[in-house]
């Protein structure tokens, strides 16, 4: 398994489709949404056309996971369910299968996180921690359609991150191998075949 060092980010206020139109080369439709959003952003799609994003309220801690179909939304923690009493949810990744890999939590940045996956179709949601000794918190960043899930997780009170592969089907995890005098990794993307692509290098938290 090969680890390829890649970054890119972009975040949209309000959420928007970018489509091609009969008379013209793209359209930008503006997402629904409702009074009282304060921000939204739509970050993937997948080929059934889902489109999964996040609203919130006036800070960004207070936000919830939610997917647009046609004209319509819905918060996925609504539909498909969460643990009790957690108010934040969020969404990084969403299937043609109509799996969605995300997290909860009680309050953005403080207390516990549960790392989750909702199924959209059965609307039924479960736990995907990852089994490692000692880790403080977790997030998935991607999940390909064979149920094969990868992100980053916290090994120690250091805050030092390692990277990860956690499998729908098998309910296991993988931490992800280092380079020679490394610490510290990212896992961004998995494709169909299994390849991942990241990034690697220590960093000066002082």
């Amino acid at each position: 398994m090969r680890i390829v060092t890649t970054a890119t980010l972009l975040l949209l206020i309000q959420a928007l489709v970018f489509a091609e139109d009969q008379d013209s080369p793209w359209v930008v439709r503006v997402l629904p949404g409702q009074e009282g959003w304060h921000w939204a952003q739509a970050h993937r799609i997948n080929n059934r056309g889902q489109i999964l994003g996040m609203y919130g309220a006036p800070r960004y801690e207070d936000h919830r996971a939610i997917v647009w179909e046609g004209d319509t939304w819905y918060d996925i923690g609504v539909r498909c369910g969460q643990p009790e009493g957690w108010a934040v949810t969020g969404a990084s990744s969403i299937t043609d299968n109509g799996l969605v890999a995300g997290y909860v939590a009680d309050q953005w940045g403080v207390g516990p996180y549960l790392v989750v996956v909702w199924d959209l179709d059965s609307r039924t949601w479960e736990a995907a921690q990852p089994v490692v000794e000692g880790f403080q918190r977790a997030f998935l960043t991607d999940m390909n359609e064979s149920g094969q899930a990868v992100g980053y997780l916290f090994v120690s009170e250091e805050w030092r991150s390692r990277a990860y592969r956690w499998d729908h089907q098998g309910r296991t995890t993988h931490l992800l191998p280092l380079p020679h005098g490394i610490e510290e990794s990212l896992a961004g993307r998995i494709n169909e075949d299994g390849w991942i692509v990241g990034s690697v290098g220590n960093f000066d938290y002082e």
